[in-house]
Order: structure tokens, then C-alpha cells, then sequence
């Protein structure tokens, strides 16, 4: 019983966090992407990901691997809206 109100939960906070009207896009589930993951989610080119997120100080380094924050990147990204 337990488990089905904890979804319930999950699913109502997914809606409202897809439903920010702040962000044009859908904002990711995870707080965290990899390069390759990030460049798909927001619909461009691999290394034009990796320069926007470096030029946005969104990543962090852990050991080998390379994680970006999409909510700083998504702030940066914000300075190039055409209005």
C-alpha cells in the first residue's frame, strides 16, 4: 500500500517539475547529465554541449567522468533567448 501512494507522489512531482513555466523545455529528471546524454536532451551537436557547459562553469569532474549540472546550464543557456 505504501508503494502506490509513494508513486503517486513521484508522478505528481515529475508533472509539476515537466510543467515549469519558467523553462520552454522539459526540464530533465536527473539534476546531473553526462556529455553525450546532455547533447541529446537539449537537441545539439556533442561538442557544442561540452563548450556551452564549460562556458556555463556547470561541470564537475569525478575522476574520469564529466557530469553537468542542467540547472546552471539551463541559466546560461537563458542569455541567449531571442526575444
Amino acid at each position: 500500500m505504501k508503494r502506490n501512494h509513494i508513486s503517486s507522489l513521484e508522478n505528481s512531482e515529475k508533472k509539476s517539475a515537466d510543467q515549469d513555466p519558467q523553462f520552454d523545455i522539459v526540464r530533465p529528471e536527473k539534476r546531473f547529465v553526462r556529455y553525450r546524454e546532455g547533447a541529446e536532451l537539449y537537441g545539439m551537436s556533442l561538442k557544442t554541449f561540452e563548450r556551452l557547459a564549460r562556458e556555463a562553469k556547470a561541470t564537475y569532474k569525478v575522476g574520469r567522468m564529466v557530469l553537468v549540472n542542467c540547472r546552471y546550464f539551463e541559466e546560461y543557456l537563458e542569455q541567449f533567448r531571442v526575444e
